[in-house]
């Protein structure tokens, strides 16, 4: 008689065995299975953050399990670990449109102890130090980047004293400079190699698309493989440009209280040989410039004219004192006529008026017409984005269903700046200003319209290929209007707002309208959540 094997599992018990065996038992797998979570996290972020958000947080946990185990030794560990914190603090803890509170089964992630993979941004900057003094003598390129955001999100969250701002705005201006040395050098490097091999052949062989490998086109074959995703490309130079900038005016920004002099006087040079490095770009490797756009990518128009916008808003901000010269400043034909620009113009003017402390109780008089004036053109430059995103949004829905992504992304775009608009209303209607006395009827019709119309947009979905954040930021929109117009019609007593948006939704918002500073008049302070 046959010898009996061992008797057969269900699928479920095998399905659990199999999970046992395949549980990291050292450093190296527990890395192997970080990493492999962190992607799976990825899939599913544009589908549902909360599943994305477990498996982050299981990353997390393998990347602090391989640390422990192996202290000090693997470098990936700390990189990626590092990595995954700011990911996450991009795309959960900061970002707006995604509350937190509302996640559900997400194990350690929201507890905020030492285990979660949601974290502070000073702890993300401590954890980028920890991967960069375990990273050896010649830490990666995207390390040294990534730590230089970091600190450009510290600046922006934490609104330091201004000697803290020029210590971490000073290593962050040393970190972009790492980064654009070695940018410079290796962009330098391979558009040389380029040209040393179309000089040394008689035909040199032609390669259809930029992704294309340059080896295929006769490269040295001991050299690796290139391609337009693993060859620093001019753009990308021009991208750290840009983030250099947004690091600069977030330095100015934690100063607007106080003197920014010593702020500029820092960051001044370190922009100068931004502005050289970008001219340099853009002389050789524009769209009507670059002499090899098949193997090196051109830098176009878009990305010309994000960083014009840029460097515009800085410069502005920097060096402009007075609200006549601002907006003939903006005003400038010159200027690309994008979507941005207004934004950008509009969002300035308000840092004018804060640093200036202009606003609806403060200002009497000339003050008054001054701030009027600020509010007014503000309302120009958001009705000008809105309606070039507006024509964008026309576009994109024209086309087949499936293919249309970002329609979402326009929808809640198009809404903020209609909330914004009537929040401009909101506030000229209060001024103590001839025109607001006489106008005040009207401007507050015209909130209350806007904040409809913003309504029935942010009703609208993004198609099939909307992503759930998408979907998160037009609820959000949702809750920003709704709570205003409860606010202007005065329905805010609890159990109106408990009947009208729910007690999670009006209670969430509550704290952050509240901080605007406008809607004083309509009763919002004697809202009690």
């Amino acid at each position: 008689m046959a010898k009996k094997g061992p008797p057969k599992l269900g699928k479920r018990a095998q399905a659990i065995l199999e999970q046992k065996e395949q549980v990291p038992q050292n450093a190296d797998e527990f890395l192997e299975q970080g990493a492999a979570d962190e992607e799976s996290g990825d899939r599913w972020f544009g589908s549902d953050v909360t599943k994305a958000l477990r498996f982050y947080q299981k990353a997390y946990e393998s990347y602090l399990a391989c640390m422990r185990i192996a202290p000090g030794q693997l470098p990936d560990s700390y990189y990626n670990a590092a990595r995954l914190l700011f990911h996450v603090y991009n795309h959960y803890v900061s970002a707006e449109e995604v509350n937190v509170e509302t996640l559900e089964n997400v194990g350690n992630a929201t507890s905020g102890n030492a285990q979660s993979v949601m974290q502070p941004i000073g702890v993300v900057l401590r954890a980028h130090e920890e991967a960069l003094r375990f990273a050896g003598s010649c830490p990666s390129i995207d390390l040294i980047y990534n730590y230089a955001l970091v600190h450009t999100a510290f600046l922006e969250d934490e609104e330091p004293s201004l000697p803290e701002t020029l210590s971490y705005g000073g290593a962050a201006i040393q970190l972009f400079h790492r980064v654009l040395t070695r940018q410079v050098a290796d962009l330098t490097s391979f558009a040389a190699e380029i040209s040393q091999l179309l000089s040394s052949n008689s035909e040199p062989t032609v390669v259809p698309e930029a992704s294309s490998s340059a080896s295929s086109a006769g490269i040295s074959p001991t050299k690796e493989e290139h391609t337009s995703e693993e060859v620093l490309q001019p753009v990308d130079v021009l991208d750290t440009v840009i983030a250099a900038y947004k690091l600069a005016l977030a330095m100015i920004e934690c100063a607007i209280g106080s003197d920014i002099s010593p702020v500029v006087d820092l960051v001044q040079p370190f922009l100068e040989s931004c502005d050289t490095i970008a001219s340099e770009l853009m002389s050789n490797f524009s769209a009507s410039t670059n002499q090899t756009p098949e193997m090196i990518s051109s830098i176009e128009p878009e990305n010309h004219d994000e960083y014009a916008v840029n460097r515009a808003f800085l410069h502005s901000f920097a060096h402009i004192d007075d609200a006549a010269s601002y907006i003939a400043y903006w005003n400038q034909d010159s200027l690309p006529n994008t979507p941005e620009r207004y934004m950008l113009a509009a969002d300035g003017l308000g840092l004018f008026l804060e640093r200036h402390s202009l606003n609806v109780k403060s200002a009497h008089g000339e003050q008054a017409a001054m701030l009027w004036k600020c509010l007014s053109q503000m309302n120009v430059y958001y009705k000008s984005a809105q309606d070039l995103l507006q024509t964008q949004y026309s576009q994109k829905a024209k086309a087949p269903s499936g293919t249309n992504e970002g329609l979402g992304s326009l929808i809640s775009q198009v809404c903020k700046l209609t909330i914004a608009r009537a929040d401009i209303e909101v506030q000229r209607c209060q001024l103590d200003h001839e025109l607001a006395r006489k106008s005040h009827e009207v401007l507050l019709k015209n909130a209350k319209t806007l904040l409809k119309n913003a309504m029935k947009f942010a009703e609208t979905t993004g198609g099939l290929r909307e992503k759930a954040t998408e979907k998160l930021a037009r609820e959000k929109r949702k809750t920003e209007i709704v709570l205003r117009l409860c606010l202007l019609e005065q329905k805010i007593s609890t159990a109106e707002l408990d009947s009208i948006m729910g007690r999670a939704r009006w209670t969430s918002e509550l704290p952050l309208l509240k901080e605007l500073e406008i809607y004083g008049n309509w009763g919002i302070d004697k809202i009690v959540s």
